[in-house]
């Protein structure tokens, strides 16, 4: 977080001390070589990086289509196991948005039906988010140009969450749909309707992707950067409809693409940029594997839970604040992509294969005193590695293998400094295959309906000369903990 953000750094404070949606595309899952007998060997080198501020225990949060809400609202009043689901990733960033916010209709005294929503769906919004420890993004209908009946909502949305509600959104995704000259000075205008209610929580956008042509992005932050708490951007890596050609086409083969990660990077590191030349912070409040609803037979895969748990650990390492996985936050018959989804008949939870990579992300990274390590790769295999040490010395290595073909044996290497590590234990995040849509396990449990989870077996590690090794399975991650000796 830039140190001169004080509106973002002290709402979020409070936070820890409290503490686009379309019909999928079906895809015909690409036939993938299996693991062989050979294993690679692999070299991983850790070292001390740059003075990294530590990644915030909210980090990793979900990112709710208001399309659902009302099926979502009802879901949780009538199962605690979904709020468990909700507490395993710790407190959260919880955003209310999408595509489908900017067809709502705010009516004060209306029950929430559909996409009307009233001054009960806020408490009720909100209710849960105390319950599960959560911060509150609220969007708001842009496209209507209502700015008076938007700043009643906003002003409603302030009562019901009160320290609860971090940030208003306006408007999703504009360069969908208007001109940046007609995008901002309806933005201006839901800007000052709501400052005329003196409303305490700051705006947050612009909630758009950068691209196509549509390169407001910097110009808005910079224009409006006076308003903002945080820039709030959206970021899908692969693309209904794009040519098989280009590396953005939806399968598994490009979602676990290291050039994709790559691509990644490079795209964050340019929005980040302009977040932070204008002293502001930045959150992907919305993102997932595939836009528009993602892609069944990639998004709904095992390979979503390895592709997710290299992405979150990048977008740390790249300066970005918070992330937002989108979906139905668990409504049944969610889109492919989502984390949780209800079965439709029997209206039990299931915790897809991209929530157990959001899992082991958070379980490195929780408390919120982890910061990033330098890691240099070696391998002729498709392997990422990631490293953070806590403020106590404790050091975790995420080794996640997205190569289909080969088992890894990896030695990693410690050049941390004052630290010294003589023994540890590994978890291991696994599936039946890479385009499993069921069965997988992280230390050896999987996450239950009612949402309960915790570790059933874990491997010892020990470390000799500043080093140890350990073999990843083919299209697997393992999670490894260290604590200081001593």
């Amino acid at each position: 977080m830039p140190k001169s953000h004080p509106r973002l750094f002290a709402s979020l404070l409070i936070f820890c001390l409290l503490a686009c949606a379309c019909s999928p595309i079906s895809v015909t899952p690409t036939n993938l070589p299996t693991a062989t007998a050979t294993t690679d060997p692999a070299t991983v080198a850790i070292a001390a990086g740059a003075n990294t501020a530590p990644i915030p225990s909210y980090f990793v949060g979900f990112s709710i289509e208001p399309q659902t809400l009302c099926q979502f609202l009802t879901l949780e009043q009538s199962s605690p196991a979904l709020d468990r689901f909700y507490q395993n990733l710790g407190p959260s960033i919880i955003r209310f948005g999408g595509t489908s916010m900017d067809s709502s209709s705010w009516q004060p005294d209306a029950a929430c039906s559909g996409l009307t929503f009233g001054r009960s769906t806020l408490a009720d919004v909100f209710a849960f988010a105390q319950r599960v420890h959560a911060r509150v993004i609220w969007g708001l209908n842009l496209k209507a140009n209502d700015p008076y009946i938007a700043a009643d909502e906003a002003n409603a949305a302030l009562y019901a969450g009160s320290d609860q509600l971090l940030g208003l959104e306006m408007g999703n995704e504009p360069n969908d749909w208007t001109t940046e000259s007609a995008y901002e000075q309806a933005w201006q205008s839901y800007a000052s309707a709501i400052a005329a209610y003196n409303l305490a929580p700051g705006l947050v956008g612009p909630s758009m992707y950068d691209g196509e042509g549509h390169n407001w992005f910097a110009r808005y932050v910079q224009r409006e950067r006076s308003l903002l708490t945080f820039v709030t951007y959206h970021y899908y890596p692969l693309q209904q409809g794009a040519h098989a050609d280009n590396g953005q086409d939806a399968t598994i083969p490009n979602l676990l693409n290291p050039a994709l990660m790559a691509r990644t990077a490079a795209d964050l590191d340019r929005v980040v940029t302009v977040a932070h030349a204008n002293h502001l912070a930045l959150v992907i409040d919305e993102t997932n594997s595939v836009n528009g609803g993602g892609a069944v037979g990639v998004s709904d895969t095992f390979a979503s839970a390895l592709w997710v748990a290299d992405y979150l650990f990048t977008a740390a390492e790249h300066g970005v604040l918070a992330v937002n996985i989108h979906g139905s936050g668990g409504a049944t018959g969610g889109p492919s992509y989502s984390p949780i989804v209800a079965d439709p008949t029997t209206h039990q939870l299931t915790a897809r294969p991209l929530y157990y990579g959001m899992l082991l992300f958070h379980l490195a990274t929780g408390e919120g005193q982890s910061a990033p390590l330098q890691t240099t790769v070696t391998s002729s295999a498709n392997l990422a590695a990631h490293a953070v040490l806590d403020r106590d010395g404790t050091l975790r290595v995420a080794l996640i293998n997205k190569d289909v073909g080969a088992n890894v044996r990896v030695r990693v290497i410690l050049n941390t400094s004052g630290a010294v590590y003589s023994s540890g234990h590994a978890m291991q995040l696994l599936a039946p295959s890479v385009t499993s849509t069921t069965g997988v396990t992280l230390g050896g449990a999987s996450v239950g309906a009612n949402g309960n989870w915790s570790s059933a077996e874990q491997q010892s590690v020990a470390v000799t000369d500043s080093s140890f090794t350990i073999t990843v399975a083919a299209a697997s991650a393992v999670l490894v903990t260290l604590s200081p000796h001593g």
